[in-house]
């Protein structure tokens, strides 16, 4: 998952966000929106896109996958289908490409100058790149390849790309070397009363930071303006994405209650509460929540460091129990009702009790953690999970559905489970470079006369050599030893060669009986593949 290059890459970012559009919060972008346990300190790197999922990149060698509820959908609500971010080519017409297959429509032009289009649920936008350090950009000719649409060269060595997500635009300066880092970047916008900005970040390899921003009216027409300070991400370190990304989600979670069929609302209820939606008198009822996240799709070679469900907690009612979470084993849907819940398994993965809390207007994060061992289980094929009361007959806690009814719990509070995991990958393998004949070590053996003369097939300690050893993953990844196999004798090792391109083991051999190759297991115990097999002759 590691990114090379060759070239520096540097990355100005900014994204228009209407009103009626959420970020969902996960695979590469970090939350900004709320101040209230924000975790908006990193700047992450793009790695990885699925349905309802982000992947990022927490340091060099470690990352985070954010797995939201709400799932990414074209058509109905709930009526999920597959989205195709590919941009089309017009033959004609001011706006030469077009994506309208999510739930946006994207137009842009020809040439740089003919703007940018973006429309969503009545809320549209027109921007356009117009001058960098006081000079008219290039008026450059763009060019698509699959959701990717690149205006090349619109300053000496910089690009403007435009990327289509299956939540929105990633709209990405790409500045190329170090010596075309510009000032004054200005965007001129048309139509744009009715959104607003995400706010602008800039990043070079794994390290980023926000970008000065601020908007003025000249000539009657609204400018954005960006003032990067540079010296924020000190050394250069390669390209590296952000994913300022629009979306309308649905979301599949619900809960089942013992009163009335109250599966989707703004809120899940978990444990008692009292029902004032039954006909007749208000009654205490019991409740579940249920919430299924698709399939987590770790890349291979990942290993679970640690994992976390988050929600957004408004209501508490006194006197409440704790809440643990259990996986669910059979399938179910939004229609799931308390007489057709389906099976868990009734295993407790993570506990807590929420402190007391209530509010009108201001849900809390909190957050529960995970056993490895359940999210190695939503890795593969699963149906989600429940979170219900240790004891179903206290009073419970009421959390944000991610069904995004209201600006209280909107998509972006909807459950989430956060899963940190470094990526394992094997040793390589070893090449033998010698020893492959008796005769280095004799010097003096004659096989070509019958019998032999000279020190032949004999037994003889050498020196065994293999290169190419090393582990491409940093620690804790890393070498731990090498294994040089011996046919019929024992497996010698070798320790402390970490990092090391060539390792020495000093063993016994016989001349025309002694097979050998060796292989190298990294610090997590994954082995690498077994070298070539040599006959020591």
């Amino acid at each position: 998952m590691r990114q090379n290059t060759s070239s520096v890459a540097f990355l100005l970012v900014f994204a228009t966000f209407f009103n009626v559009f959420i970020p969902i919060l996960g695979i590469h972008r970090v939350e900004a929106a709320e101040s209230e346990n924000s975790d908006f300190q990193e700047i992450e790197r793009k790695e990885l896109r699925s349905e309802n999922g982000k992947v990022f990149q927490t340091d060099e060698y470690e990352y985070r996958l954010e797995e939201s509820a709400a799932k990414i959908h074209y058509g109905t609500p709930g009526n999920y289908k597959p989205v195709n971010n590919n941009i089309i080519v017009s033959p004609s017409g001011k706006y030469k490409f077009r994506n309208a297959a999510n739930d946006f429509t994207l137009r842009a032009g020809a040439f740089l100058n003919d703007g940018i289009y973006f429309k969503g649920h009545g809320k549209f936008c027109e921007f356009k790149l117009e001058s960098v350090d006081g000079e008219v950009v290039n008026n450059s000719t763009g060019t698509a390849t699959g959701n990717k649409l690149t205006y090349p060269n619109i300053f000496p060595n910089a690009d403007l790309e435009i990327t289509v997500l299956s939540t929105g635009i990633l709209t990405e300066i790409v500045v190329k070397s170090e010596n075309a880092l510009k000032q004054n970047i200005i965007y001129e916008l048309s139509n744009c009363n009715n959104s607003q900005f995400d706010e602008p970040t800039m990043t070079n390899g794994n390290k980023g930071a926000k970008v000065n921003q601020s908007t003025k009216e000249e000539n009657g027409k609204k400018k954005l303006v960006l003032n990067p300070d540079y010296s924020k991400l000190g050394k250069f370190r390669g390209e590296v994405r952000i994913d300022p990304s629009l979306t309308r989600a649905s979301v599949k979670d619900i809960f089942v209650s013992t009163a009335t069929s109250n599966g989707n609302r703004r809120a899940l209820f978990i444990g008692g509460y009292i029902d004032y939606t039954a006909p007749g008198d208000p009654f205490l009822a019991n409740s579940r929540a249920l919430i299924d996240f698709g399939k987590l799709e770790l890349p291979a070679g990942s290993v679970i460091q640690s994992g976390k469900l988050q929600l957004w907690h408004y209501g508490t009612n006194g006197n409440h129990g704790n809440i643990y979470v259990t996986r669910v084993t059979s399938g179910w849907t939004n229609s799931t009702r308390w007489s057709t819940q389906p099976a868990v398994d009734g295993v407790n993965y993570g506990s807590t009790k929420f402190p007391t809390y209530n509010s009108n207007s201001l849900p809390v994060k909190r957050e529960i953690g995970l056993s490895n061992s359940l999210l190695y289980k939503l890795n593969s094929s699963n149906n989600g999970i429940q979170i219900r009361n240790f004891n179903e007959s206290k009073p419970g806690v009421v959390v944000c559905s991610g069904d995004g009814f209201d600006a209280f719990c909107p998509t972006s509070r909807a459950p989430k489970v956060v899963v940190n995991y470094i990526v394992n990958q094997p040793p390589y393998t070893p090449n033998p470079v010698s020893p492959e004949t008796q005769t280095t070590y004799s010097g003096n053996c004659d096989e070509s006369v019958s019998p032999p003369t000279g020190n032949c097939r004999t037994t003889t300690n050498v020196t065994t050599t293999v290169n190419g050893v090393g582990d491409g993953d940093n620690p804790p990844g890393d070498l731990k030893h090498t294994v040089f196999n011996y046919r019929g004798g024992n497996n010698f090792t070798t320790d402390g060669i970490t990092g090391k391109p060539t390792v020495n083991y000093n063993g016994n051999f016989k001349d025309g009986i002694t097979y050998w190759k060796g292989r190298s297991v990294d610090k997590l115990g994954l082995w690498g593949n077994w070298s070539a097999e040599y006959l020591f002759t």
